[in-house]
């Protein structure tokens, strides 16, 4: 069961990093 929480974690990080990527890149576009 560990297991299955620390999977469900892991893909929750890559989406918030991610999504903070994706603001960069819109900050840059915009300068």
């Amino acid at each position: 069961m560990s297991t299955r929480d620390q999977s469900a974690i892991y893909p929750n990080k890559i989406s918030r990093c991610f999504s903070a990527i994706e603001l960069y890149s819109y900050l840059f576009d915009t300068i």
